[in-house]
């Protein structure tokens, strides 16, 4: 949230995808609803997934996930009028405009040499690199929880390779499947037939997301978390000893 907002003051075109040329064509409201937004939604979504987790639908959890990035590599690649990467791609609204005068690697390079990509660069590598950082060191958190090696069914490397795939791979993919499709069938068809597509490729209980998912070494039946009630002199003792995470 704070890099969000340290872009939309240094270039607010950029951060609104152009739909603001400047600072006044923000509403001032704008940047209180974006910082509220993001927390709030940060909050449901762990929620969300801490629920779906705990009442042992983890694969669930998961695809909450998968759902959010797509919708974010959507608006990149694809955007509401199918120039979300040229909208990525641009600095400004005059740069977007201009953006058919010349050959995609010029737009590109021209992008990539702007202080916009630099500031883009850094605050993403400190954001995205503490990201990463922190969903290995859950894995291996998880690896340490009974059950949770047993479960490995692949080295640690490569389960943190599926993992990344299965979390950022795979959405991106599906964003650029549905952008093609809408492309060329137009919204209702081309979403219709991505859906039909996703939903047996993530739902059917033997789909190969599923078989990915299972290798990562989560326990059958996922983490639930119980109270283990500890007999005392033959009757129930009367309160909770320790909370214990089951498979």
């Amino acid at each position: 949230m704070p890099t969000g907002l340290f872009l939309m003051w240094q270039n607010p075109s950029w951060s609104t995808m152009h739909i603001a040329d400047g600072h006044r064509g923000i509403w001032a409201g704008f940047p209180l609803l974006y910082a509220g937004g993001v927390v709030t939604a940060t909050l449901l979504g762990f929620l969300l997934a801490q629920a779906l987790c705990l009442v042992g639908a983890g694969y669930w959890a998961y695809l909450n996930c998968v759902a959010g990035h797509f919708l974010l590599f959507g608006t990149l690649v694809h955007g509401w009028d199918g120039q979300g990467y040229r909208r990525f791609l641009s600095t400004d609204g005059a740069a977007l405009r201009a953006w058919p005068k010349d050959s995609i690697v010029n737009n590109v390079l021209r992008f990539m040499t702007s202080g916009t990509f630099l500031a883009l660069l850094v605050l993403g590598t400190a954001v995205i690199g503490t990201l990463l950082l922190t969903e290995i060191g859950w894995l291996a958190e998880g690896w340490l929880l009974p059950g949770g090696a047993q479960a490995l069914k692949v080295p640690r490397f490569l389960a943190v390779a599926i993992a990344g795939a299965g979390l950022y791979g795979l959405p991106l993919l599906g964003a650029l499947l549905a952008s093609t499709l809408v492309r060329f069938l137009g919204y209702p068809a081309g979403l219709a037939v991505f859906a039909a597509f996703a939903g047996g490729l993530l739902l059917p209980r033997h789909s190969p997301v599923r078989w990915l998912y299972g290798l990562v070494g989560l326990p059958k039946g996922h983490w639930r978390a119980t109270a283990d009630l500890l007999p005392e002199n033959g009757t129930p003792a009367a309160h909770s000893r320790h909370r214990s995470v089951r498979g």
